[in-house]
């Protein structure tokens, strides 16, 4: 027994009936205490195993992964993996991507930061011929984009990552759920995570919308569960926990209470039915998706349920709904979901916008913004709202008349650098409406840049502008350099998608670079306004090189915001 505990392999024991065995790791010292079926083959630091219903797999280090968890005691077994994405943190050798893989799951995005497991997980992930589903990330989770330096020689499945960095180490890349969700344009998934700690801040640090694009999660939990249940269950989550085992972690000497966290978002796909209760509960979602996947991305991911669903909707949905205090009439489809869905609003907003204030939205829509500017800056301030959508533009006139609002100009046109005409794709769904770079594709509007806009209506002062022109953000900025040197209390808000400025044709980084080149300072405020930070240089080389889906705010001058 001495030399198990103190791991010294291989071991004889002596079973009950007499016969005798040798234990060469810990997977065959588990395996016999549970009185599982063996169904692997030890050679040398790998596992060959032969388990029933599925391949031979060979997993290279197999003896420091955790394929008894995963492949004999099947922990995972209880996730609705077939069919489904799998977010696994903490995939160690790539054990648990594969099990996943092979019981049926679409697709794996398996993230792991310690050097020398990721290293196994690539030659495991390769050699049982599994690439195709399987896309590994080297890194770690937290509650922010950055990065930590590891040790490049760890090899282990109980590391705590931020205890185990090193001056001298391997410069690890540091992502958020919602990092990776919006990486690899994933609405929804299961969530597997063992990352020894770093389930805290990865989960806690989240908003219930990102944590509502999990279906399903196991969460093995290091230091109690407590706070990470009532997370959960504040976030719409059916939660169930194991109870706690206590032990001391071996590197840090903590003591550690841990087990499994198993949590069911309420109302999941499988389990409803159409009628308004889903739209409710669903809108949130499908706004993510919206930021995420862009203006086209259908309402479930199945034509079939999303004009069934849409149709619905379209039959129960009112005609306009009351928002800010204002009438505020819908477009035919209703397709941000407003009259049921409680649209973000940044509480920053509310502190950078005053009364009197002179206002620019471009890309109004409908007018939701509009309206919301309006109450801030109310009788005093003046509001200029573009949108060339004709559409949407016919419902942000209904929406002003209706509401008597005088002090809000309404402008029928495209914003840009150019003052004349550029191509406009007009669609159906007013959201997946754009400027498109090939004129053939749509038909010519009017474009107007906000300097020449200003000069001709003599605006000298501009408080706060915000852009949201499906991709086209860089253009609309080059075309308002006088405004910005001119009003230097400008702040400007707009929308940093990196998939429609590439389908603009415009690289992501020029768009950053050109808010430095006016000295802006950046702040992400998320891609549904739930978060506020500012993008920093070290975080900001990071930033600029992961695909995302946010809103950036720019100023030149620092914002308290506890103030």
């Amino acid at each position: 027994m001495r030399n198990v505990l103190r791991n010294n392999f291989p071991v004889q024991v002596i079973e009950k009936n007499g016969s005798s065995e040798s234990l060469t790791c810990d997977l065959d010292l588990m395996t016999n205490l549970s009185g599982i079926e063996k169904c692997y083959e030890i050679i040398g630091n790998d596992v060959i195993i032969t388990k029933k219903n599925l391949p031979p797999i060979r997993l290279y280090n197999g003896i420091y992964g955790s394929i008894f968890a995963v492949f004999l005691k099947e922990e995972y077994k209880m996730l609705p993996i077939k069919g489904n994405t799998v977010i696994d943190i903490g995939a160690n050798i790539g054990d648990s991507p594969i099990y996943f893989a092979l019981n049926g799951a679409k697709k794996v995005i398996a993230v792991e930061p310690i050097p020398r497991n990721f290293e196994a997980a690539e030659k495991n992930v390769i050699s049982n011929g599994l690439s195709d589903k399987i896309t590994l990330v080297f890194g770690g989770v937290s509650n922010k984009i950055g990065s930590t330096l590891l040790d490049s020689k760890m090899i282990s499945t109980g590391s705590d990552i931020f205890y185990s960095s090193k001056i001298d180490g391997v410069k690890v890349k540091l992502f958020t759920l919602e990092n990776i969700l919006n990486t690899h344009n994933i609405h929804s998934a299961v969530l597997k995570m063992d990352c020894e700690g770093c389930e805290y801040d990865s989960i806690l640090s989240c908003s219930n919308l990102v944590l509502q694009r999990f279906s399903h999660m196991s969460i093995e939990y290091h230091y109690g569960y407590q706070n990470l249940k009532k997370k959960l269950e504040d976030a719409g989550f059916k939660v169930s926990v194991t109870v706690p085992k206590y032990a001391k972690n071996p590197l840090t000497n903590k003591k550690m209470y841990s087990g499994f966290i198993s949590a069911e978002r309420e109302g999941s796909y499988n389990k409803i039915g159409f009628a308004l209760k889903i739209f409710k509960r669903f809108s949130e979602k499908i706004m993510v998706r919206g930021q995420v996947n862009g203006p086209t991305s259908t309402f479930f991911g199945n034509k079939l349920i999303s004009k069934t669903g849409r149709y619905v909707y379209k039959k129960i949905k009112p005609k306009f709904i009351k928002k800010f205090g204002y009438k505020l009439y819908l477009d035919l489809d209703d397709q941000l979901l407003l009259s049921i869905n409680e649209y973000p609003i940044h509480p920053i907003l509310k502190k950078i916008i005053h009364s009197g204030d002179t206002i620019m939205d471009i890309g109004a829509s409908i007018g939701i913004l509009t309206l919301f500017f309006r109450k801030l800056v109310g009788d005093a301030g003046m509001i200029y709202s573009f949108e060339p959508n004709s559409t949407a533009f016919s419902i942000l006139n209904k929406n002003i008349k209706e509401n008597a609002l005088t002090n809000i100009q309404i402008e029928n046109k495209a914003v840009s650098d150019i003052n004349s005409k550029v191509s406009f794709v007009q669609k159906n769904a007013i959201t997946a409406s754009r400027i498109s770079r090939n004129d053939e594709d749509g038909i010519p509007v009017d474009s107007i840049s906000i300097d020449k806009y200003s000069i001709d209506n003599k605006i000298k002062k501009i408080n706060f502008i915000k852009i949201d022109t499906e991709g086209y953000d860089l253009m609309v900025l080059k075309g308002m350099t006088g405004i910005i040197e001119s009003n230097p209390e400008l702040k400007i808000m707009v929308e940093y998608h990196t998939e429609l400025l590439q389908e603009a044709g415009i690289d992501p980084k020029d768009l950053i670079k050109f808010l430095q080149q006016q000295n802006f300072k950046i702040y992400d405020m998320g891609g549904l306004f739930d978060r506020f930070e500012l993008v920093e240089d070290l975080y900001l080389e990071m930033f600029v090189g992961t695909s995302n889906s946010t809103n950036l705010l720019c100023t030149h001058t620092e914002i308290n915001i506890k103030n």
